[in-house]
């Protein structure tokens, strides 16, 4: 329960709650110097620059960004534009993705936070002919295990891996179970959480970074997001654990082409945030080429890039923050591009 607080107080909770999902990105309200912050102390937990902090009943503080709200208009029409334009030789498909607030967020804080499947449902309704992908009701299904990193922004690839299993029973395509890839634990893990409140309990209650490298065979190419090639290089981009999310392809700057063993005809293009890039290791089974796009960062004509590359598939997958938020306006921006004939010159050299 809430500590009894004086009237004065209490309105100045409201104030700060209702500027917090004023904000898609659960930011506090503008106005203030962008060093302050206001914080407040709340059954030994604290809402501070548009997050929480609160020990939950596993013993574990958890860090939580608050969701502002959106109904994903954007989003929604850019998809429904991109299919429009490549007609039925492709399938597309969208996977938004709820972050942890959705699912562990205290009853406490619940008024600071909006609803996160309200927004994926908006989304959904405004789909045509793109198929939409249930992960967030399989990720409820899994609440129990550690799907969601406690001290980070991102998820588990434990998460990634439900939500990628999803995807794959929609797509009608093979998928590598879990047991058959190689686990790699790496210890100590502190995520960004710790860099948006300062909470020392982020600091101090470390947590295990766990992510799986599939059987398949591959190979991955590195392109600058003109599609210039760079380099040939693993997946996997050995990096400080501070920075243990990063590790997928090292980051979102890059468009990345992955070849794989796997024998099908199934070619997979995938325009998403950093929450997707933790998913596709899990497609190395399930498709033999696989392109990784940016949704924020891609120059070349998209349509015209999608046909050259004979992809089957293009799967648009991303936090809900990005769908409902900022990020959906750089999608449209890409293909808005195109509209306007400004197209990337460069071809693949491989």
């Amino acid at each position: 329960m809430i500590k009894r607080h004086s009237a004065l107080f209490i309105a100045a909770l409201i104030i700060a709650a209702a500027a917090l999902v004023s904000s898609c990105a659960g930011n506090a309200a503008s106005g203030k110097d962008e060093n302050s912050r206001d914080a407040n102390e709340i059954d030994g937990g604290i809402v501070t620059n548009g997050h929480v902090v609160a020990k939950l009943p596993d013993g574990h503080w958890w860090g939580f960004a608050l969701y502002g709200g959106g109904k994903g208009e954007v989003y929604a029409e850019t998809l429904n534009r991109f299919k429009e334009l490549l007609g039925d030789s492709v399938n597309v498909y969208s996977m938004v993705i709820p972050t942890s607030c959705e699912y562990y967020l205290p009853e406490t804080y619940s008024s600071y936070s909006a609803s996160q499947q309200k927004s994926i449902d908006s989304i959904d309704s405004r789909l045509s002919g793109v198929t939409s992908v249930p992960a967030s009701a399989e990720l409820e299904k899994h609440t129990g295990e550690d799907i969601y990193l406690r001290t980070d922004y991102h998820w588990q690839p434990l998460g990634a891996y439900y939500a990628a299993k999803c995807f794959a029973e929609t797509a009608g395509v093979p998928f590598e179970d879990i047991s058959e890839m190689e686990r790699i634990d790496i210890g100590e893990y502190t995520g960004t959480m710790y860099g948006f409140t300062e909470s020392p309990n982020m600091l101090s209650d470390k947590e295990v970074f766990t992510y799986y490298i599939p059987s398949a065979e591959y190979t991955a190419y590195y392109y600058d997001t003109g599609y210039n090639y760079q380099k040939t290089d693993s997946f996997f981009i050995p990096v400080p654990v501070s920075s243990s999310y990063s590790m997928f392809m090292g980051g979102d700057d890059h468009i990345v082409r992955i070849t794989t063993d796997t024998q099908t005809d199934r070619k997979l293009i995938v325009f998403k945030d950093s929450f997707g890039n933790a998913e596709i290791p899990f497609y190395f089974g399930s498709f033999s080429e696989i392109y990784v796009c940016d949704a924020r960062n891609f120059i070349p004509d998209p349509i015209g890039f999608i046909q050259e590359t004979g992809a089957t598939d293009l799967l648009f997958t991303m936090s809900i923050f990005s769908a409902a938020g900022p990020n959906a306006d750089e999608l449209a921006l890409i293909l808005n591009r195109y509209s306007e004939n400004i197209k990337g010159t460069s071809k693949n050299p491989i």
